[in-house]
């Protein structure tokens, strides 16, 4: 009888663990890729990358920022007589999370940059304006660039915090380079620095040419890859 007693007590103990701790949970829950996994899959190229974070290859990835600066083309610097944007994309692995209000699921790409509302009726962050507006970029592809940085997942929560802080937010003393500023030092240990008496694109991109792994134009997979069509404010 006191064997038979146990053995139930055991099951119940079992039965109620699996219940507090259900195993189907971690299961549903994806994990986020490693950057070898990425690598071994050719989902992503290191000598692209001004690589700072993660730092080993068994670290996980939760996606890609690369920061742009044009200094021709559309411009949201239009109204204080200067030329030129500066943008971020980012592309998203493995689990659907947001950058604002934007939601993106896994292997998903998105620009964001910050627009005052003279220039198209909102005053903050908008997403893939800038991919809608990449042939007037595309017309002088050599005074665009950029560079690429893996950000982990703690660094995500930082990046969406900038993102949310700049929502509903353009000045012309907190602009659109502000914003990419921002948002590349948020996942980056290579930091930009912000002017602030004159952030422009022209000074960002100096500084991404001297700091960072950097490239020009504007057919980067990454870029190309957002949605023309899904055109969509904060």
């Amino acid at each position: 009888m006191n064997k038979k007693f146990k053995l139930l007590t055991f099951i119940c103990l079992v039965l109620l663990l699996s219940m507090i701790f259900p195993s189907h949970v971690q299961a549903l829950e994806p994990e986020y890729p490693t950057l070898r996994e990425l690598i071994e899959n050719d989902m992503i190229d290191l000598s692209e990358m001004s690589y700072a974070e993660p730092y080993g290859l068994d670290d996980q990835v939760a996606g890609v920022l690369t920061i742009y600066s044009s200094t021709s083309g559309s411009s949201s610097l239009s109204s204080l007589g200067l030329q030129g944007h500066a943008w971020i994309t980012v592309r998203n692995y493995e689990k659907t999370r947001s950058y604002g209000t934007k939601s993106l699921s896994s292997n998903q790409f998105c620009s964001i940059g910050t627009w005052p509302v003279i220039a198209n009726g909102y005053n903050g962050i908008w997403y893939n304006y800038e991919r809608n507006k990449r042939s007037e970029y595309a017309k002088n592809p050599s005074k665009v660039t950029y560079a690429k940085q893996t950000f982990s997942p703690i660094a995500y929560s930082n990046l969406n915090s900038v993102i949310n802080t700049y929502g509903k937010t353009w000045t012309p003393a907190n602009n659109c380079t502000h914003f990419a500023t921002k948002a590349w030092n948020s996942v980056s240990s290579i930091k930009l620095t912000i002017d602030s008496n004159a952030n422009t694109p022209t000074k960002l991109s100096n500084q991404i040419k001297s700091k960072c792994t950097y490239h020009t134009g504007v057919s980067d997979a990454d870029f190309t890859s957002c949605s023309s069509s899904s055109v969509s404010h904060y």
